[in-house]
């Protein structure tokens, strides 16, 4: 009867336009489209202020963790 909670997720990597997820059941390769644990989807995989960050369909933005 209750929504699902949003799962916790972190970038740990990227290249060629694709990012590397964790979340706590493992790593997960994600691109421009791909699904995210929180059922959003990826808009894009961009640099913003020299940082890396992926943009969810959502207007969540997920910062490169160090």
């Amino acid at each position: 009867p209750f929504p699902a909670a949003a799962s916790e997720f972190k970038m740990v990597h990227v290249a060629n336009g694709r990012a590397m997820i964790e979340d706590d059941t493992g790593l997960w390769v994600v691109q421009r489209g791909s699904v995210l644990p929180d059922s959003s989807r990826v808009a894009s995989i961009e640099q913003r202020g020299g940082k890396w960050v992926i943009v969810t369909s959502t207007d969540k933005v997920i910062q490169l963790s160090k």
